[in-house]
């Protein structure tokens, strides 16, 4: 049944459940029913019996007159003396009588219940034991109160005919109703089955609008989330190919009409020496970009896959990255004030990522770049400042993004694997313009044994 349709599926759990309980019903309620008429009979038969006097009045109906009687619910009454002498007789079967009148000699309470056959019906009747003022005396006695079955069958036949017509409505309406909740139910699954559809492939124009705030309307949140992350991520990828392809393209057609010029005996840098220098250096730049474009897919790759963890002390890989930035950069001034504190991680993706962020700073820097290292709240907190311009609000968003154009026009990936290293290690990487230059802040959860 798993693979039919949602709706079908919902109307047979519906059917089931109704019917279950159809059924339940139809089983008990005509013992139920049986049970407590008997019971409201005999009730009734002990109140007319209480209201008994002592003046009779002799009946001469005949038993047949007396069945018809009883579908009026009335109540009709023997009583015997002593002997088992009828002094008001209503017409029963003399056997009948005799084993009414057995039943009365050897019944201990004062009233009792009993039931009986008379002519293939059935009779209900209560025996109480009276006091019969006779000429001579007083004499002890029996009354004698019964109806006929006839009344509590047919109330019993009537009811459960009703009984079994409601269940029938309620069978065919709780169907209907199954039917179409269960067409509503499934519309919007149908509709976000044909959405997921169209993202699978890559149609992901059409917006989804669910206008529901249960289960199946976060569910269609989640699939309208994932289709503008998806476009997003598209209309990123097509970007960045643009800005790879054009950013490869320049240091390709360099490095050509430079050799191309060289055969041609022509040096556009004045020497062949400094020509080849151009072209070296161009090389350069095409490794860099290849080698930043290659280790950014790794990264993504390395994203989805469970991480290789070393642990290591931070301190000692600033200040490695510190130490070769130094040498090459001689002008600028570096003031370091860091802990000596382990994390756990990838130190190469780590080393990579403080390399970056120092030379993007480098790139900006006026004179000075502070590197300073806390630790607070479970977490490092790692500030790297430099004394170079403020970046303009509109482009702090943007910053992390692949190939996002600084304000020297160059674009590159070295601030987005900084975020794909960070995002891996489940850290945080944030930008600021602060005291009259730019920030960038790391906090980095710290290992459990610190």
């Amino acid at each position: 049944m798993k693979n039919w349709p949602l709706s079908i599926q919902i109307s047979i759990v519906f059917a089931g459940l109704i019917i279950f309980i159809g059924v339940t019903l139809v089983t008990f309620i005509p013992n139920t029913l049986n049970s407590f008429f008997t019971n409201e009979i005999f009730t009734t038969i002990e109140n007319s019996q209480l209201q008994m006097t002592n003046n009779y009045t002799p009946s001469e109906n005949s038993l047949e007159q007396q069945q018809s009687e009883q579908n009026a619910r009335s109540v009709n009454h023997v009583v015997l003396d002593a002997r088992g002498n009828t002094i008001e007789n209503a017409i029963l079967p003399i056997q009948t009588l005799t084993n009414m009148y057995i039943n009365a000699r050897n019944q201990k309470e004062g009233t009792a219940r009993y039931e009986t056959l008379v002519q293939g019906q059935t009779i209900y009747y209560t025996i109480s034991k009276i006091q019969i003022l006779r000429p001579k005396g007083v004499e002890q006695g029996f009354i004698i109160s019964f109806m006929w079955d006839s009344y509590r069958k047919e109330l019993v036949h009537t009811l459960f005919s009703r009984l079994v017509q409601l269940m029938l409505f309620v069978l065919i309406g709780g169907l209907l109703l199954a039917f179409l909740f269960a067409k509503w139910l499934s519309k919007p699954i149908v509709q976000m089955k044909e959405h997921v559809h169209h993202i699978a492939n890559r149609q992901w124009d059409e917006p989804m609008i669910v206008e529901r705030q249960d289960e199946i309307g976060v569910l269609s949140q989640s699939i309208e989330k994932m289709r503008v992350q998806l476009k997003e991520q598209d209309k990123a990828q097509q970007t960045m190919l643009q800005h790879v392809s054009h950013d490869l393209k320049t240091p390709v057609m360099v490095i050509r009409s430079f050799a191309q010029a060289i055969r041609d005996g022509i040096y556009p840098n004045g020497t062949i020496e400094q020509t080849a220098e151009t072209i070296e250096n161009e090389s350069k730049r095409l490794e860099t970009k290849i080698k930043d474009l290659l280790y950014l897919t790794k990264l993504n790759y390395l994203a989805q896959q469970p991480t290789m963890d070393e642990t290591f002390n931070v301190k000692e890989v600033i200040e490695e990255v510190y130490s070769q930035f130094q040498l090459q950069r001689a002008d600028i001034q570096f003031e370091l004030s860091l802990l000596s504190i382990t994390i756990t991680g990838d130190r190469e993706q780590w080393r990579i990522a403080f390399e970056n962020i120092i030379d993007n700073a480098l790139r900006y820097v006026n004179n000075i770049i502070k590197i300073t290292m806390n630790k607070e709240y479970g977490q490092i907190i790692i500030s790297i400042w430099n004394d170079g311009p403020t970046i303009p609000d509109d482009e702090v968003e943007d910053l992390f993004k692949p190939y996002t154009k600084g304000k020297q026009g160059n674009f590159g990936l070295g601030l987005t694997i900084v975020k794909r290293i960070v995002d891996i290690h489940n850290a945080e990487i944030t930008v600021f313009n602060r005291n009259h230059g730019v920030e960038f802040l790391f906090r980095i959860p710290l290992s459990n044994n610190e």
